[in-house]
């Protein structure tokens, strides 16, 4: 399990430090995959959401989707990111208090 957590993070490591010494002139040759990279890098992490979504969660994650699509609808991209934090973590603890302590960590 070390050994595939290891290969991930060093594969991680390896694409960003290749990407940060190429920059934009590595994919200026195909276009079509830099425009695909626009919308597939998002999936996937709206994948990963998706695959850790579980029903208790619903409000907090509503919320943070919310807060980051009025962040990014009235300012910018970053301030769609702290926007979404702040909504998401603030409705949890809102939920938190209204329900009680929760079962787990």
């Amino acid at each position: 399990m070390i050994g595939i957590a290891f290969s991930s993070w060093s594969s991680w490591v390896f694409g960003t430090v290749i990407g940060a010494f190429s920059g934009s002139g590595l994919l200026q040759g195909y276009p079509a995959v830099e425009a695909a990279l626009g919308f597939m890098l998002p999936a996937l992490f709206m994948s990963f959401l998706l695959a850790s979504f579980q029903r208790k969660q619903s409000l907090c994650v509503t919320a943070a989707l919310v807060g980051a699509l009025a962040g990014v609808t009235l300012f910018s991209i970053p301030v769609a990111i702290l926007a979404g934090i702040v909504c998401g973590c603030l409705t949890a603890l809102i939920q938190a208090f209204w329900q009680g302590a929760p079962d787990e960590l």
